[in-house]
């Protein structure tokens, strides 16, 4: 395939991927309180980063020098987005 249909390719999943986000999110708004909505969103988000790090070999030992920067900047992320679901 050629490099720019793939990229027209990812664009396509990436924005499918979004709008189904949100399609899902509120069919399950009123059901599931929304700190475990967004929980669960950053867990898997994490987990499917993750697992395409690893599949592509991007992961290397020096991203884990310091790991708490992670947690800092995934805890400021899962804090506004809660604010903004209770807002």
């Amino acid at each position: 395939m050629a490099e720019h249909l793939r990229g027209h390719l990812a664009m396509l999943v990436f924005s499918l991927c979004i709008a189904g986000s949100f399609s899902l999110g509120s069919l399950v708004a009123n059901r599931i309180d929304p700190v475990v909505l967004t929980a669960a969103r950053f867990v898997l988000g994490a987990a499917i980063m993750g697992a395409a790090a690893a599949a592509t070999g991007t992961f290397r030992r020096r991203a884990w020098v310091a790991p708490w920067r992670y947690l800092v900047l995934g805890g400021l992320f899962a804090v506004y987005f809660v604010l903004m679901f209770e807002g």
